[in-house]
């Protein structure tokens, strides 16, 4: 966040340099422009040398009336002891025929008539004066500077584009601040959309449309997943009943039945009945930590006990004859504690175990381990079956994320549950495997201290 603001201060400086530097450039190319015609004093210049003297008048040459007739200028040339005009050029009938030192004195640095004046003195001593059109010129009253002021014009100049600088600066940085006090609350929304807001997002002015936008959409979002979780509840729970009624009758048909292409198809009808009940709790798992009220029902649960008890019904079950388990607990005497419902840390251990079973159909030895630390317990089911390639295994990590009930009878959902209830529980799942050495799969969940 401070990188990113001062990145835009930078880029904001930069673009306030290149505007300044281009209205200096703007100001330079128009005031060339305007000043490409010949200026007073220029023009003043060139008439002095078109004046000459014959006898005791003044004449001007052709082109010297000619450039004062163009520029519509008329002239005089007052005498420098009598005051009197002894020359004039296109003079206004206004002017007086005399002028006294004093007049002189006042004209010469501001205007005559309203007319801004320009003056020479000529080489016998007579003052040349050229006026100018009205409006043509604005004589300043004042000539000259101090020069202790001029000394202090170059820090005037830059204290005051300093100042419009940090002013500039304050008003961005306000700026950008109200912007970000207004949209943070709706990037947030935008944020935690998929996961549903815990709060209406508040009421912004200017931004009312999205803000409102985003409540709906919460809302319709909200309603979308609970009727998904309703009709998915529904759904399992009607499918649990006709599934116990096949299982049940191909038991009791396989216990009474001596052909045994009978007994290979009762025992694979049972094989079915087994996998979509797991399907089906699985689903009913992901239905629950997705609903808003599974928090409400947590417990702190000993996993030394809990993992014991699983594992001693799993052995009763004489169903898994072709497997070995071994309970390893690392001469732990106390109770280790975690947070969560029951059943839901019997679903995670009971599919890190299926796993082992599934993938290893001609039997393995599981091994389950629990090992505590200061703030967290890992809890691991390792096998030495088949085991899995490198790439396989990368593909089974890519998609615990992303469960795809497509894939599910290929790939199993049961890891994807297993991580969804540690990641829901702050905890993670890792897998490690050796092709046809063995397979882990290690959970690790928060402790609780009792």
């Amino acid at each position: 966040m401070k990188h990113s603001l001062w990145r835009n201060i930078q880029y904001f400086f930069l673009v306030l340099v290149g505007i300044i530097v281009f209205n200096v450039i703007l100001l330079g190319t128009l005031v060339q422009y305007n000043v490409q015609d010949e200026s007073a004093t220029e023009i003043l210049a060139a008439t002095v040398r078109e004046v000459s003297r014959n006898d005791e008048t003044y004449v001007l040459s052709e082109a010297g009336q000619t450039l004062l007739h163009e520029n519509n200028i008329w002239s005089i040339v007052i005498d420098q002891n009598t005051g009197e005009v002894s020359g004039t050029f296109e003079t206004p009938a206004t002017l007086p025929a005399q002028f006294s030192r004093v007049d002189i004195l006042q004209f010469s640095r501001f205007y005559l008539n309203d007319y801004p004046v320009f003056s020479h003195i000529l080489d016998s001593g007579d003052i040349l004066v050229l006026g100018f059109p009205k409006d043509s010129y604005i004589r300043f009253t004042a000539n000259y500077w101090q020069q202790s002021f001029l000394k202090k014009v170059p820090f005037i100049i830059m204290g005051i584009i300093s100042v419009n600088l940090l002013m500039i600066a304050g008003l961005y940085l306000y700026t950008r601040w109200r912007i970000k006090s207004k949209l943070d609350p709706i990037v947030d929304g935008i944020e935690a959309l998929p996961d549903g807001l815990d709060d209406r997002i508040p009421h912004i002015s200017g931004l009312e449309t999205i803000t409102q936008a985003l409540n709906k959409s919460d809302q319709l979002l909200k309603a979308s997943q609970q009727f998904r979780q309703q009709w998915l509840a529904g759904i399992t729970h009607d499918l649990k009943t006709p599934l116990s009624v096949i299982f049940t009758y191909a038991n009791l048909l396989e216990g009474r039945t001596t052909h045994p292409k009978d007994k290979r198809w009762l025992q694979t009808i049972q094989k079915e009945s087994c996998y979509i009940e797991n399907l089906i709790n699985d689903l009913n798992v992901i239905n629950r930590l997705q609903s808003e009220t599974y928090k409400n029902q947590l417990e702190d649960i000993d996993v030394v006990a809990a993992t014991r008890e699983f594992i001693v019904e799993l052995i009763n079950m004489n169903a898994y004859d072709l497997y070995t388990f071994q309970f390893n607990v690392d001469h732990i005497d106390y109770p280790i504690y975690v947070r969560m419902e029951r059943k839901m840390f019997d679903r995670m251990l009971h599919n890190l175990i299926y796993n082992a079973i599934n993938h290893n159909p001609q039997g393995c030895h599981i091994r389950i381990s629990i090992q505590p630390f200061d703030h967290f317990t890992r809890l691991s089911v390792r096998d030495n079956g088949t085991g899995t390639s490198a790439d396989r295994l990368q593909e089974v990590r890519s998609r615990l994320n992303q469960p795809d009930i497509l894939t599910a009878r290929n790939s199993g959902i049961g890891l994807i549950v297993v991580n969804q209830i540690a990641t829901i529980h702050g905890g993670r799942l890792d897998l490690a495997s050796e092709p046809g050495q063995y397979f882990e799969a290690i959970t690790t969940l928060e402790s609780v201290n009792q």
